[in-house]
């Protein structure tokens, strides 16, 4: 089975406190559907069943586009690769560390909808580049890859450690994550891993904390920046009030 999943990478630990509300449900039902897969995986023919489920609620693009089942931008993220416990349980302790401090910044409505549209973002990225892919991508790391990206937004001066290891602001493990994801595309270095989707987390999350379909809106914020660095003023470690527009 050639299956291309999205595998949260290793680049960074922090600790993300008691679990919140959203967040909880989100790794029960990542859990529960992980359950099913093994369930359907020791059957007999397990292994058939089991492609089956990925190719159904999986986001395979030719099918998406050639048969219009549009549910798998959604489904595809709560699927895991059956085979390794490591890749449920590294994008689970992904989504405890960075989800829960942003759901106590957010709120539980703003952050699953966060949640939900980097997902579907980065699925909807892998369908736009790979439109006739019979591939199925699963996995939660688009989403996550959002989230790193909010949660480096959120507290930019927050120290991470990469690889468990070597200490770095949280702003700059966003940027280098981002620069190894691209490179790892553009040199198809992926050993099963969807960078695309990675990527599409990214970018789709970038798009949508500076909404920047409101063009005035995203003038006024890039002024205000400026004028912040201009003018040397600080703010608490998030660098920016929650009621900040990009902020819901």
């Amino acid at each position: 089975m050639d299956f291309s999943f999205a595998r949260f990478q290793p680049v960074s630990i922090s600790f993300g406190g008691p679990l919140t509300p959203v967040v909880r449900r989100l790794l029960w039902a990542n859990g529960l559907v992980f359950l099913l897969e093994v369930l359907l995986f020791s059957l007999p023919e397990g292994n058939l069943r089991y492609a089956l489920m990925v190719h159904v609620l999986g986001l395979v693009p030719a099918r998406v586009l050639g048969q219009g089942w549009v549910w798998q931008v959604g489904t595809y993220m709560f699927l895991h690769e059956v085979t390794t416990l490591f890749h449920l349980l590294w994008n689970m302790l992904m989504l405890w560390m960075f989800g829960g401090e942003i759901e106590r910044v957010w709120g539980g409505r703003a952050f699953l909808r966060y949640y939900l549209i980097t997902g579907v973002g980065a699925g909807l990225t892998v369908l736009a580049v790979t439109p006739g892919s019979p591939v199925p991508t699963i996995g939660a790391s688009g989403a996550l890859f959002g989230l790193l990206l909010a949660y480096g937004m959120i507290f930019p001066n927050r120290v991470l450690y990469i690889f468990m290891v070597v200490p770095m602001r949280a702003k700059w493990v966003v940027v280098f994550s981002g620069l190894v994801t691209l490179y790892s595309l553009l040199t198809a270095r992926g050993g099963g891993i969807s960078h695309l989707a990675h990527l599409g987390g990214l970018v789709v999350g970038w798009l949508y904390l500076k909404r920047v379909w409101r063009v005035r809106q995203l003038i006024a914020e890039m002024r205000w920046s400026w004028r912040r660095r201009r003018f040397r003023v600080y703010g608490d470690e998030g660098g920016r009030d929650r009621r900040d527009p990009w902020i819901h």
